[in-house]
């Protein structure tokens, strides 16, 4: 059977593969447990990617516009 990298998972979840590699990975992953771990370790992993926030705290976001309006920048003049 043939042997597939990380990349090749990767390429295959993100629907990267052709025809030919889609399936050649589908029966490998029927029949290689250790692939198949690999593969839901990294579905998950990305789908927690996925639906992570991605935006700071509002809390977060006054600190930082605090800190600025208290430590205000020099301008260096030429």
């Amino acid at each position: 059977m043939k042997k597939f990298s990380p990349n090749d998972l990767l390429r295959y979840i993100y629907g990267e593969t052709n025809v030919n590699e889609t399936q050649d990975i589908q029966i490998a992953l029927l029949h290689d447990n250790e692939l198949f771990e690999s593969y839901q370790e990294m579905a998950e992993t990305i789908n927690f990617i996925n639906t992570a926030k991605k935006s700071a705290p509002e809390s977060v976001i006054n600190n930082i516009l605090a800190y600025s309006k208290n430590h205000q920048i020099n301008k260096v003049e030429k």
